[in-house]
């Protein structure tokens, strides 16, 4: 997953909340800020986010990056 670009929290910080993360980047490439969406464990599994969820993180990811 690190080395796809993005991380995901399996009930690591709190149980039963599950997170998928990408970096932002400024202009120089450096990591500054990151970009998350969290939700109940049982809402949805770690494959489904990032088939649902990832894409549109991606996007959000590249449209705030020319921001920074």
């Amino acid at each position: 997953m690190r080395h796809d670009g993005y991380a995901v929290s399996d009930e690591e910080l709190e149980i039963g909340l599950r997170s998928i993360a990408l970096p932002l980047a400024d202009s120089r490439g450096l990591t500054s800020l990151g970009l998350s969406v969290s939700l109940p464990a049982g809402r949805m599994t770690i494959a489904r986010m990032v088939q649902d969820i990832l894409p549109v993180l991606k996007l959000a990811k590249n449209s705030l990056e020319k921001m920074l």
